[in-house]
């Protein structure tokens, strides 16, 4: 799906505020939620909503903190985020809200009081629906793009390289021993940001080896791993020092994960800049207090504004999975003949040189004599 951090710059009319919640930016949108001036507040919260609060009908309760409160109580409901309407940004409530919005990671937006509540409401649910339309085509199709590869035998390597050159990002696959094996760079090269932190993918994305060991120990009891998560790439053992975090797709083979695919993308969290065109704000803007205008919503940000890259990375993690499962059979087949080669070597069942060497050639082994065979 998106973030909140993408729709809000698409949708959101020009003139809306970020009081506080940076950090939950990447918050995926899946719904919309209304307040009502009854309980429950809101209807059945499944997480992902964003929660459009009139606030003259929050007023209503009665409470003097009633926003700050209400963003306490959200804050473990899993919403994306708070959308206020109807209130001034000079209100004595608001800089309180903003503390415990970016206490709570919870991103929260004041729009322009001329914006219609019911009108933002459509806005957000018809562009979800036309995002959702879009990504089940978008991800057919690169179902069937990279199935392909898979199929006609092009093995990892191509598989990584069709997914940097989609997604515009570079790729990398671990194994399951977390050794990055294979990696592809878009055509751009090697992000200059990214070269202060590590000459290559290999070494960038080796100190975050030990997060990776700990999910696949926290997800063991799982049947099958999958789902793209977000992990923040690592610099000399400090979360967030890079601006920059890997999307990874733990690829399926068996009960426990046969390798990571992983997307090296920008962060985004600062991508709302403050506007030097609004006059909403009283002095200048504080880094948890950004406006919308319309250069930011103009401008768009790769991988996070554009979800599908998402979709490539989940439709490239199957294909890749694929490949792993036929290696996995390949190397099984392999060593059970070995197997049978070996014994029957032993037993004395390969009674001329010729027939030793036709077992041995097709495994790539070359045996002639003079040979020893130790037990």
């Amino acid at each position: 799906m998106i973030s909140i951090n993408a729709l809000s710059n698409d949708i959101f009319p020009v003139g809306t505020c970020l009081l506080g919640g940076t950090a939950g930016l990447e918050r995926l949108v899946t719904n919309t939620a209304r307040f009502r001036a009854r309980t429950p507040a809101f209807h059945s919260l499944r997480g992902g909503e964003i929660a459009l609060v009139p606030f003259p009908l929050l007023a209503l309760t009665g409470e003097t903190g009633a926003l700050v409160r209400l963003v306490t109580q959200l804050s473990g409901a899993g919403i994306s985020g708070i959308v206020v309407f109807d209130l001034d940004l000079e209100h004595p409530l608001v800089d309180e809200a903003s503390r415990e919005s970016d206490l709570r990671s919870l991103p929260l937006f004041l729009v322009p009081k001329t914006t219609n509540i019911d009108s933002l409401d459509l806005d957000i649910n018809r562009y979800l629906a036309e995002l959702r339309e879009r990504l089940i085509r978008s991800g057919q199709a690169l179902q069937q793009r990279f199935t392909s590869l898979a199929l006609s035998g092009q093995g990892l390597r191509a598989i990584v390289a069709e997914l940097s050159d989609v997604t515009r990002f570079p790729v990398a696959w671990e194994d399951e021993q977390l050794y990055c094996t294979e990696w592809a760079l878009p055509e751009t090269g090697w992000p200059s940001d990214l070269e202060k932190h590590a000459p290559d993918i290999p070494a960038l994305l080796r100190p975050t080896r030990l997060m990776l060991r700990r999910w696949m120990v926290e997800n063991r009891r799982g049947s099958e791993p999958s789902g793209v998560f977000r992990m923040p790439l690592v610099e000399d053992g400090h979360p967030n020092a890079c601006r920059w975090h890997r999307l990874v797709a733990p690829v399926g083979s068996g009960t426990d994960p046969g390798g990571f695919l992983s997307v090296i993308v920008p962060d985004s969290g600062n991508e709302m800049h403050p506007s030097t065109t609004q006059t909403n704000l009283s002095g200048s803007a504080s880094p948890s207090r950004l406006d919308i205008s319309q250069e930011t919503r103009s401008s768009r940000l790769g991988f996070d504004r554009d979800p599908d890259h998402r979709v490539a990375l989940e439709a490239a993690s199957v294909a890749t999975s694929m490949e792993v499962i036929r290696r996995r059979t390949i190397d099984a087949s392999r060593g059970a003949t070995i197997a049978g080669l070996a014994l029957d070597w032993i037993g004395g069942q390969l009674v001329d040189d010729a027939t030793l060497a036709s077992r041995a050639g097709p495994l790539g082994m070359s045996l002639h004599p003079p040979y020893i065979v130790a037990v």
